[in-house]
């Protein structure tokens, strides 16, 4: 009760309803008009004088203190809330996993194995590179998978992709210009951007991110994903990977950030092979997170620097903190190491590939064959669907809503002119039902 009168009080004296100099009633005369006791009122005014709203006068009471009145808010703190985004009955715009066929149980185990026979370590503080346990896993996965012979220490662990293209910028500077593939994960842009970073938007060839483009921005930086490039799919040819670290090798100071989000999930073959593990000058940046492979809910990613680079990063990072928790560190490299991390993506990679040739022939038997054509290079989790409409991709977008569909085309990642790209829907099926899909091919037939 008395901190109630407290806040009511001071909400008077800032507002000015409450004067500087005016004298306020004795405790004994405004418990009585309150009819409370006389210790409430006390009590608040005990508050007030403590943080200077009020001042006191021997043998003359209590006066309002002179306070910078300050307009009230429009909207109160505690009326505030976030914008929400309409629900979709339908929603294949984001990138979702399927995380149903996770081993909860498994992982639930090693969780509770850590915090019983290694509750210190589960509890310990973390480095600024992250526990040691998960960066040797990941080591020894990059090794068997990726052919990338790295030491743990050159590995940093992060919180996802946005804290890792952070540490991109904190590295290589703010002041160096940023190649971006055009059309691309605009996130990443828009992280750089965000962090002080100038970016140029590059575009593609049939071989990969073209090179007399690349030569003509001035750029100092490439952010790529040469083995499935996101949006369109393509994979660089091996002719120009080594055109770009022929490019990189050029200069000092240039570096290729080499994004390898979902490349585990190829349905004709083994992974490729890694730019990182081509290079020979110490001009490749391996970045990958967990995100498709396991969750985008799980938070965590890692680079793997070139020595020189990673020495950089000591020296600026010597009052930095981890941005994963220890537990979860140490539960994922159980769970790497112990070899569930490759069943995992194993099982998972079936199950995918299965779902996809499914959705093939649902657009097969959709009666749409000469309205939809499948543009996909056998990898990743997505395909793009090429529509023949007059309709424009916002027209088809604002429909698709109305009906409670959530749909995305490649123009959304381009900056610049759109056309080329025009009718491009973007199938991310990772995460989408058969029935889902069937609902989306029944408007896509209303409709073309």
């Amino acid at each position: 009760m008395y901190l109630y009168l407290y806040r009511c009080m001071k909400s008077d004296i800032i507002s000015g309803n409450l004067r500087a100099g005016e004298k306020l009633p004795s405790k004994r005369r405004l418990a009585e008009n309150l009819s409370v006791s006389v210790i409430t009122v006390e009590n608040a005014y005990a508050c007030l004088l403590a943080e200077g709203y009020l001042y006191s006068v021997e043998k003359s009471g209590y006066y309002v203190s002179a306070i910078e009145t300050v307009p009230l808010l429009k909207k109160r703190f505690s009326d505030y809330t976030l914008p929400q985004n309409t629900p979709m009955a339908v929603d294949m715009r984001g990138g979702q996993t399927d995380t149903g066929s996770f081993p909860v149980s498994q992982w639930c185990r090693l969780t509770r194995k850590i915090m019983t026979e290694r509750s210190e370590d589960f509890f310990r503080p973390c480095g600024m590179s992250g526990t040691r346990e998960l960066r040797a896993a990941i080591a020894d996965y990059l090794r068997r998978n990726k052919s990338i012979d790295v030491s743990p220490d050159c590995i940093v662990i992060g919180a996802g992709t946005e804290y890792l293209c952070y540490t991109v910028t904190r590295l290589l500077g703010r002041d160096k210009l940023y190649g971006m593939e055009n059309p691309g994960y605009r996130k990443v842009s828009t992280v750089y951007e965000s962090s002080g970073a100038a970016c140029v938007y590059l575009p593609l060839d049939g071989k990969g991110l073209s090179m007399a483009a690349v030569r003509e921005s001035t750029a100092d930086v490439l952010h790529i994903s040469p083995n499935h490039h996101f949006p369109t799919g393509r994979v660089t040819t091996a002719a120009r990977r080594y055109e770009l670290l022929a490019w990189a090798a050029e200069q000092e100071g240039r570096y290729i950030v080499e994004d390898d989000y979902d490349s585990e999930f190829r349905f004709d073959g083994h992974p490729l092979g890694s730019l990182f593990s081509d290079d020979k000058n110490g001009r490749v940046i391996y970045m990958n997170t967990f995100s498709k492979t396991i969750s985008p809910s799980l938070r965590i990613g890692y680079l793997v620097l070139p020595p020189e680079l990673m020495e950089l990063y000591v020296k600026k990072s010597a009052d930095f903190s981890c941005t994963v928790s220890t537990s979860e560190q140490l539960t994922l490299a159980e769970f790497i190491s112990g070899g569930y991390y490759e069943t995992y993506i194993g099982r998972m990679k079936k199950a995918y590939g299965i779902r996809r040739e499914r959705f093939f022939q649902m657009i097969a038997e959709s009666g749409l064959s000469e309205k939809l054509k499948i543009q996909e290079e056998s990898a990743g989790l997505h395909f793009i669907l090429a529509l023949t409409t007059p309709l424009s991709d916002l027209q088809i977008k604002e429909k698709a809503s109305e009906n409670g569909i959530g749909l995305a085309f490649l123009s959304d990642c381009l900056v610049g002119n759109g056309d080329a790209f025009a009718h491009s829907l973007l199938v991310n099926y990772s995460n989408t039902e058969e029935a889902a899909f069937g609902a989306v091919l029944d408007f896509l037939y209303d409709i073309l």
